[in-house]
C-alpha cells in the first residue's frame, strides 16, 4: 500500500510541520495583544468604561489626599508630634491619616481589579467606596469646629463632593464593565457553569482577603498609635498580630490557589485563633473604655466589629472554595495562565495524535 507519507506532493504536508504554532495561536483570544505592551502598559484600561472607572479613582485620590495634606500641615505642633504625644489632639492626625491610607488601597486595588478582570473586586470597591463617604461625612462635622481657617473650612466639603461624584461614575460603569470582564471569564475558564461558578467564589475569597488586609492595617495602627497605656505582654502582642495576620492571609490565598488542603487547615486554624483575638480585643476595649482607649473607643469598636465580621466571612468563602477542591477550577485557571510553551506542547501532542490516526490508515 502506498503510503501518505512517501506522497511529494500531499497538499496537507507542509501545513502539518506549522501545526504546532498554529494551535498556539489559535488558543489565544483574538483580541489579546498584551504580549505587546510592556508591564506597565499591560495594566492600563483600554475601554471607555474602565478608563473611566480609573480615571475617576484617580482623580479622588488626588484632590482628597491634597486637601488632607493641607489640613495636616495646618496643625501647629506638626503631624509627627502631635501623634506622638497621645491625647485629644493626636486622634485627629491618626484619622486622617488613615483616610489617606484607605485612598491608596483603594487606587491599588482599582488597578488590580482592572488588570486582573475581577468583576467581584470592581463590587467591593463600589461597596467600599459608599462606607467612605460615610465617614468622610462623620469626620468633616467632627473636625469643622477645628479648621480656623476659613480657605480650608470650605475645601474641605470637597472630600465628601469627590467620594459621590466617584460613587456615581462607578455605578454607572458597573454595568460595562460586568459585561466586559465577563466575556474575558468566558475565554479564560470557559463555558461550563460549574466551573464558572467556583471562580466566582474564588474571586469573592480573594477580594476579601484584600479587604482584610487594609482592616487589620488600620485597627494596628490605632492601637499602637492612640491607644493611653498598654502591658509590655499585650504590646508585644498588638505588634505581632498584624504581620502574623499578612502571613496567614497569604497562607490562606495559597492554599485555595494551589487548592492544597493542608495550608487551608493551617489557615482555618489561625483564622478562628485570629477571630478569638479580635473577640478578646472587643471585651477589653469595652472594659477599659473610660480610660486606657478613651480616645479612640468608638472608632477602635467598629475596626474591631469590622475585622471580626471580615474574617468570619473569608473563612466562609473558604470553606466554600475547599468543598470545589478537585473540581477542574486549578486545572482551568492553569491552562488560561499558560506560557507559549505550554501551548507548543499541546500543539505537539495534536501533532503526535494525527500522525498516529495517519500512521492507522496506512
Amino acid at each position: 500500500m502506498l503510503s501518505l507519507h512517501s506522497v511529494s506532493g500531499d497538499p496537507l504536508g507542509d501545513d502539518r510541520a506549522h501545526w504546532p504554532r498554529r494551535q498556539a495561536r489559535e488558543r489565544l483570544p483574538a483580541n489579546d495583544h498584551s504580549s505587546t505592551y510592556c508591564f506597565p502598559l499591560q495594566i492600563l484600561p483600554r475601554t471607555t468604561p474602565t478608563i473611566a472607572f480609573l480615571g475617576i479613582t484617580v482623580l479622588e485620590s488626588v484632590v482628597d489626599i491634597v486637601i488632607v495634606g493641607l489640613l495636616l500641615n495646618s496643625f501647629e505642633d506638626g503631624f509627627v508630634q502631635s501623634v506622638l504625644k497621645r491625647d485629644v489632639k493626636s486622634v485627629l492626625p491618626v484619622y486622617l491619616g488613615l483616610f489617606v491610607l484607605a485612598h491608596v488601597f483603594q487606587l491599588v486595588l482599582a488597578i488590580d481589579a482592572l488588570s486582573a478582570k475581577n468583576t467581584i473586586q470592581i463590587m467591593g470597591l463600589c461597596i467600599f467606596n459608599t462606607l467612605f463617604l460615610t465617614y468622610a461625612c462623620i469626620q468633616i462635622v467632627e473636625i469643622k469646629s477645628l479648621i480656623t481657617d476659613n480657605t480650608l473650612s470650605v475645601l474641605v466639603w470637597f472630600i465628601p463632593g469627590m467620594i459621590a461624584l466617584t460613587e456615581l461614575v462607578y455605578f454607572c460603569t458597573l454595568l460595562p464593565i460586568y459585561r466586559e470582564f465577563g466575556w474575558t471569564v468566558y475565554k479564560r475558564i470557559g463555558a461550563d457553569r460549574a466551573i464558572k461558578k467556583m471562580f466566582m467564589w474564588y474571586q469573592v475569597f480573594i477580594c476579601i482577603i484584600k479587604f482584610d488586609i487594609f482592616l487589620f492595617i488600620a485597627f494596628s495602627l490605632q492601637l499602637v498609635l492612640l491607644v493611653l497605656r498598654q502591658s509590655a505582654a499585650e504590646r508585644w502582642l498588638t505588634v505581632a498580630a498584624l504581620p502574623i495576620s499578612l502571613f496567614l492571609l497569604g497562607l490562606g490565598y495559597a492554599s485555595v490557589r494551589y487548592e492544597h488542603r493542608l495550608l487551608w487547615w493551617s489557615f482555618i486554624v489561625g483564622a478562628l485563633a485570629g477571630a478569638a483575638y479580635f473577640v478578646w480585643k472587643l471585651f477589653r476595649i469595652y472594659e477599659f473604655r473610660s480610660t486606657d482607649y478613651k480616645l479612640i473607643y468608638k472608632s477602635l469598636t467598629v475596626f474591631a466589629a469590622f475585622c471580626l465580621a471580615a474574617l468570619i466571612w473569608t473563612c466562609t468563602t473558604a470553606y466554600i472554595c475547599y468543598h470545589r477542591f478537585g473540581r477542574g477550577l486549578k486545572q482551568a485557571m492553569a491552562r488560561s495562565a499558560g506560557t507559549a510553551d505550554d501551548k507548543l506542547e499541546n500543539g505537539r501532542y495534536m501533532l503526535e495524535s494525527a500522525n498516529n490516526s495517519r500512521m492507522s490508515m496506512d
